[in-house]
């Protein structure tokens, strides 16, 4: 088997990017691994009648909202883009189609327009009445399409309820509908009854928060607050499957990315798994989130097709994160030197079985990788160690935030000896990748800058290509954020013999692509509002890429013809043949369909690499 060289590296990442297209398309967009998104707030102010009455702290509300305007137009950054509509600004009678239509867009969604702003601000007074049904209407035509790379939060202000149509709900939900990043957040001034719980029903509805004032100064807090950005959740990737809950009605999976819903109190879920060769060893690992705070969450076991009584092999997944981070994973070869069963009979296929110990159902993400049996194991190095941390001096990197991502799909890959800005907010979770060959280990390290009141609970953790945790070093913090923090963690050596070994050295037993997850503290936090705290990640990669790699039979494939077309710059060898890169493939499982599930094509093409 060749080394693992960074072209082919490179040729074997784009096919698994382009089968992504290929696989069942997301209900909205995401944005591009390590893409910066365009925060965009619309703020639709209430310029209605009743805002001419007092508020709280010896103003009137329009005085009051015009102050904390200019609080938000003063604080948001430049990067921000803002816009600024108005309704109930004209003196029209009550419940005419004039009134239900009184909202204008006086300064249009951008960057480069705060002048305008403080300007138009400055200039509307309390006339006309309350058509916030209409208003989100056409805030939706002000947002339009919202790309992939950008998050919306619409700002409503109001002082009372809808005066032209009597459920505005509706409206909000279509607009949280237009995609994956829009919310609708709410700020009721002096309301009570009737208005309050329908300001409560349309921040609900528009994926948003409510903030309840009755003065200046918790109005100018309110929506400064209410113009923070939320953070990022998990999120799974994979084509839909649905096991059975008997093996013989088993569906078949190939090599691949799956997900699943596993039913709760270890009902089983089955799948079929066929084998390029008799012999090879079939890997099977996988994730779930919100797993039990203590204990074991997500098991998975091989069967032979000859023994459905005893198990070839078997693993619990434990749960990892901080406070409401709780990713539980593991990742099981079928055949290891800790199972000496069936599964080393040549067969066709094996079944796997997954069940979830806990007492909800949960979804799932798992992976399949097929690793052709290895010439003379006994003669590569023995189970890595636990690591040991080198020392990586601080670094604070300058430019822009690099965006993790939301999971092992979208997560941008990091250069060995790289340091990167990164921004989180409460409760947020950021995935980023890195490429580890045999006889490598990773080391990362993040130092958050300190925050006055950022109080949760910071993690780093490090997972394999199947969302096992692969970290052995891993440090947190709980508390304050006063004197800032820094989080580090490390992989064992990635050693074939690691298979079958416990904790992170037996999930270390392929190369490929590993995921440093940097979490802030409790994911329920995670739709709240909150301010960025900026730090820096730093990865690098340690050992000489290739030490101790093994050498894997070759499968009996069909090979192309002499006039068959080969990859540019590529030719045959001397014996026609050429190895595989099994174990890369594996690692770049990554949310995509595998390339074996391609077929001859893609394996003809790896034998060509």
């Amino acid at each position: 088997m060749p080394a693992i060289t960074p072209r082919i590296l490179a040729g074997l990442t784009a096919c698994t990017l382009a089968l992504t297209s290929l696989s069942s398309a997301p209900a909205s967009a995401e944005p591009e691994p390590g893409t910066k998104q365009t925060r965009k707030v619309h703020l639709i102010m209430d310029s209605s009648g009743s805002m001419a009455e007092p508020t709280g702290g010896g103003t009137t509300r329009i005085d009051a909202a015009k102050k904390a305007l200019h609080s938000v137009i003063d604080n948001t950054p430049d990067d921000t883009e803002l816009g600024l509509r108005v309704y109930g600004s004209h003196d029209n009678p009550e419940g005419s189609p004039e009134s239900c239509k009184d909202s204008d867009l006086v300064v249009p969604i951008a960057t480069d327009n705060r002048d305008r702003l403080r300007t138009e601000v400055d200039k509307y007074k309390p006339v006309g009445w309350t058509p916030i049904d209409h208003s989100l209407r056409e805030a939706g035509k002000d947002i339009g399409s919202p790309g992939e790379d950008e998050q919306y939060t619409v700002i409503l202000v109001s002082d009372g309820e809808e005066t032209c149509v009597p459920d505005p709900c509706p409206a909000a939900a279509e607009l949280a509908e237009k995609g994956i990043d829009v919310s609708v957040n709410v700020i009721g001034l002096n309301v009570s009854g009737k208005a309050k719980e329908q300001l409560q029903c349309i921040a609900d509805k528009g994926k948003g928060e409510y903030y309840d004032v009755d003065n200046a100064e918790d109005l100018e807090e309110a929506l400064n607050q209410a113009a923070k950005r939320t953070g990022q959740g998990l999120t799974m990737s994979g084509e839909p499957v649905t096991g059975s809950p008997t093996p013989e009605d088993a569906p078949v999976l190939e090599p691949g990315t799956y997900t699943d819903t596993l039913p709760a109190n270890e009902e089983p879920r089955w799948y079929r798994v066929p084998r390029a060769m008799a012999e090879n060893t079939l890997w099977a690992g996988g994730f779930i989130q919100n797993a039990a705070d203590r204990g074991y969450a997500l098991a998975i076991r091989w069967y032979h097709p000859n023994d459905l009584d005893d198990d070839c092999s078997w693993d619990k997944s434990s749960t990892r994160g901080g406070d409401g981070f709780n990713l539980g994973g593991v990742a099981v070869p079928s055949v290891s030197s800790t199972f000496t069963t069936a599964c080393t009979e040549p067969s066709d296929e094996l079944l796997l079985q997954l069940s979830l110990d806990q007492d909800t159902e949960l979804p799932v993400q798992f992976t399949i990788v097929d690793e052709p049996a290895v010439e003379d194991p006994e003669s590569l190095p023995e189970a890595a160690s636990s690591p040991q941390w080198q020392d990586m001096p601080e670094e604070k990197a300058d430019g822009d935030p690099l965006i993790g991502g939301a999971s092992l799909a979208d997560a941008p890959v990091l250069e060995p000896g790289s340091a990167h800005p990164i921004n989180l907010t409460r409760g947020e979770v950021q995935f980023f990748a890195v490429d580890l060959d045999w006889g490598q280990s990773l080391q990362a390290q993040a130092s958050m800058e300190a925050g006055e009141n950022i109080y949760m609970h910071w993690s780093i953790d490090i997972y394999s290509q199947f969302g096992s945790p692969s970290g052995d070093l891993g440090t947190e913090s709980f508390g304050n954020l006063n004197d800032g923090v820094t989080l580090k963690n490390a992989t064992p050596e990635v050693r074939y013999n690691n298979r079958g070994e416990v904790g992170a050295r037996g999930q270390t037993a392929l190369p490929g692509r590993y995921y440093v997850v940097v979490a802030g503290g409790d994911a329920d936090e995670n739709t709240s509002l909150n301010l960025e705290t900026p730090g820096t990640l730093q990865v690098d990669v340690m050992g000489d890429a290739g030490t101790g790699e093994p050498t894997y039979r070759e499968a009996e494939e069909p090979q192309p013809g002499p006039d068959a077309p080969r990859p540019e710059g590529e030719q045959e060898s001397d014996d026609g043949s050429s190895g595989q890169n099994w174990g890369l493939i594996g690692g770049l499982a990554g949310g995509a369909v595998l390339l074996a599930g391609l077929g001859l094509g893609a394996v003809w093409f790896l034998r060509r690499l």
